[in-house]
């Protein structure tokens, strides 16, 4: 098992279990609270002087604190923008919010576009594979991955045409 998927799952468990911690893995997603839960993401990253990787694995915490999920979901970012977009976009075009986040071709960038987007999709009670999302946020930091993960994202929204979208 990938130290990304531990992390994750250990979060799950730790929120489980502890208040205080979920509260701070809410806010990780912000710059000035982050820092509160650098001690596990050095944990599981190893190392906090990448803002790429540190930033990443904040958000993934910051999502899993905000979510009402008891595990990891089973549902990808792509058909994640589906289930949102659901009856707003005809043709199966992609929605801008979508199409702004397949245009990033900087992770940082990827990151701030996320937040507000998962957060949202998190109200909507959207099961997200936490661990798929993380492992693609590390992969995205170079840039001969980043063509391949975004092709990924945008077939996952085209799905196929029998695939259930309330899951």
């Amino acid at each position: 098992m990938a130290r990304s998927d531990e992390y994750v799952d250990y979060l799950f468990r730790r929120c489980s279990e502890d208040t205080g911690f979920r509260a701070d893995l809410r806010r990780a997603d912000n710059p000035s609270f982050e820092w509160r839960v650098w001690p596990v993401i050095m944990s599981f990253a190893g190392k906090l002087d990448s803002d790429m990787v540190r930033r990443s694995y904040a958000l993934i915490g910051s999502a899993i604190g905000k979510s009402r999920q008891s595990g990891n979901g089973e549902i990808g970012i792509g058909k994640a923008f589906r289930v949102i977009s659901k009856g707003k976009s005809e043709n199966k075009q992609f929605p801008p919010r979508l199409i702004r986040f397949l245009s990033c071709d900087d992770l940082l960038d990827l990151i701030a576009i996320l937040r507000p987007t998962l957060s949202y999709m998190i109200s909507e009670g959207i099961a997200l594979d936490f661990k798929c999302l993380l492992k693609d946020l590390l992969a995205f930091r170079y840039e001969e991955n980043r063509d391949r993960i975004k092709a990924a994202w945008a077939a996952d929204y085209l799905g196929a045409e029998g695939d259930n979208d309330n899951e």
